[in-house]
């Protein structure tokens, strides 16, 4: 069989499949307005790739440190952020026999680029999609629920009657965390920076939740702490927010407590005295990162099982905060940068 040409031609054989794709691209480091459409071409899939229709696009706090330069895109001429997509499947490349064309499929992490209509991506990237998930779900939930995975099975840690204090419970990790960790036995304290939020996080299954930013937040989130443990203090404290008042976290975790810290909305985390987390206190400190995680196929397989079994068994639910057309993934970033947002946003392409 001969390779179709690449780009696709209106001589191939495979007129029916778009030779073009949409992206919206980062013109140049800077704020949501840099993010601008441009039509690319369409290559035919090589070996061991597929090429995707995307139907959804999950928007998440990692693309706006792509966009401003705070992380450095690809290179090589790659300029689309996204990490997180589902889609369908429409040609494969030879030697592709785990997919065929109309299978629903998922993909999250490396390579970057999801903020596009189309896509070829390596068949080791993707993973099947399950029918019963709508696409608007599955991409809200898809990079959150793996890192909530991450955080939990990948470390390894108990839930089950442990007390946890989640910062930042009202993003889109944030909110999967406490269901997660609520469905798994946790009883958890949620804090969140608007009263807005507040409703989502108890719907989700917190116990306590604390509204507030900065100091006077932490001061409440430690006395919700040492009412529910009579001073003995949380088990985990799970942090989303980073910033200045990381270091003062450590006063909230019991002995042989842990630390958790999985973003930084809040603003950069400042150095970190160990001496602080010993020998007296005994604390663990753990900053996991997802690409890393996934990096292994096997282990990207059992975390988006172990998802999408708990999507379509209900135990999670993941707040679709709103859909919008790709063409307004700008839009979506002023939100996500204002703060505004309960749970997660999606684009879907125009």
């Amino acid at each position: 069989m001969t390779t179709p040409p690449t780009p696709l031609s209106p001589g191939s054989p495979t007129t029916h499949l778009p030779d073009r794709a949409t992206v919206m691209h980062v013109t140049h480091p800077g704020g949501p307005d840099v993010l601008a459409p441009a039509t690319v071409p369409l290559k035919w899939p090589g070996p061991g790739e597929v090429l995707m229709a995307t139907r959804a696009i999950g928007v998440n706090h990692l693309d706006l440190y792509y966009r401003d330069g705070t992380l450095p895109l690809e290179g090589g001429g790659v300029d689309v952020p996204g990490l997180a997509s589902v889609g369908e499947v429409l040609a494969i490349g030879p030697g592709v026999d785990r997919f065929a064309p109309g299978d629903r499929i998922a993909h999250a992490g490396p390579p970057l680029g999801a903020y596009a209509t189309h896509r070829v991506l390596p068949v080791g990237r993707v993973v099947r999609f399950p029918h019963m998930i709508p696409w608007e779900v599955g991409a809200a939930a898809l990079f959150p629920g793996i890192a909530v995975h991450m955080m939990i099975y990948g470390l390894g840690l108990r839930l089950d009657g442990r007390v946890v204090l989640v910062r930042g419970a009202g993003g889109g990790v944030g909110l999967i965390l406490v269901r997660w960790a609520a469905a798994m036995g946790a009883r958890v304290i949620a804090s969140v920076a608007s009263r807005g939020k507040a409703e989502a996080v108890q719907e989700a299954g917190a116990e306590r939740v604390v509204v507030g930013t900065g100091a006077t937040a932490l001061a409440d989130a430690g006395r919700a702490a040492a009412e529910l443990t009579g001073g003995a203090g949380v088990h985990i404290v799970f942090d989303g927010l980073g910033g200045p008042d990381f270091a003062k976290l450590a006063a909230l975790v019991r002995p042989f407590g842990r630390i958790v810290s999985f973003g930084q909305v809040a603003g950069p985390i400042p150095p970190v005295d160990v001496g602080v987390l010993g020998p007296m206190r005994a604390l663990g400190l753990d900053r996991p990162g997802v690409f890393a995680y996934i990096a292994d196929r096997e282990r990207l397989r059992e975390a988006t099982s172990a998802l999408f079994t708990a999507l379509v068994e209900g135990l999670l639910s993941p707040t679709v905060a709103g859909v919008l057309p790709l063409s307004r993934a700008g839009d979506a970033h002023a939100r996500l940068e204002a703060r505004s947002v309960t749970g997660s946003l999606v684009l879907i392409p125009d």
